[in-house]
């Protein structure tokens, strides 16, 4: 993938961050660079944001979620549906969120699931999941990351949903809808996308 590359900068612990970022941005933001203003990466815009649709030209809308990205689960057995999220979590390059608070991050971690062994696609644990999961959860596939919560919403930017019904996983092809509305904004709020 040569279309995408980044440098990293190490600042001093007792530096505050925001002054040499405000430096840098002015210097690389001459002469059309993206910097810190099309999004990147794994970056979690939010839950409030979910429902939110990317403009076109955005990072998650130019470099979707991969949803045949290949996870190595080298360990096997059963564990909670909560751990097993969390190795994913940590395997992807890209964002999965899923309930951490409440009742239903509760059932996450009771519900066991068997590991899947080897390399698996990330398509095929988040259907795994839900199939151990009562009916009521859904996984979205959102544009830049994948969420999985108990819920029934229909996202107008999702690829895939998939839901349990009838004691079976439904993957629903999503609309996929993009932000027409024009180029991303030129400034932004601090933290903001």
């Amino acid at each position: 993938m040569s279309e995408v590359k980044f440098v990293c900068l190490y600042v001093e612990e007792d530096l505050d961050a925001a002054g040499p970022e405000k430096m840098l941005i002015k210097k690389y933001g001459e002469g059309g660079a993206p910097w810190n203003k099309n999004g990147f990466g794994n970056n979690d815009p939010g839950r409030k944001r979910d429902d939110s649709l990317v403009k076109r030209n955005h990072f998650d809308a130019v470099f979707p979620v991969n949803l045949d990205f290949e996870i190595d689960l080298a360990s096997h057995g059963a564990g909670s549906v909560s751990s097993l999220l969390g190795r994913v979590k940590r395997a992807l390059p890209f964002n999965l969120r899923f309930e951490t608070k409440n009742a239903n991050a509760k059932q996450l971690a009771q519900v066991k699931i068997d590991f899947p062994v080897g390399d698996v696609r990330l398509r095929d644990v988040v259907h795994g999941v839900i199939d151990a999961l009562p009916e009521g959860w859904q996984a979205t596939a959102l544009p830049g990351y994948v969420i999985i919560y108990r819920e029934e919403m229909s996202y107008e930017s999702a690829k895939i949903i998939w839901r349990k019904q009838d004691n079976n996983v439904i993957e629903v092809q999503g609309q996929g809808l993009l932000d027409d509305a024009g180029e991303v904004e030129e400034e932004l709020d601090d933290g903001d996308e």
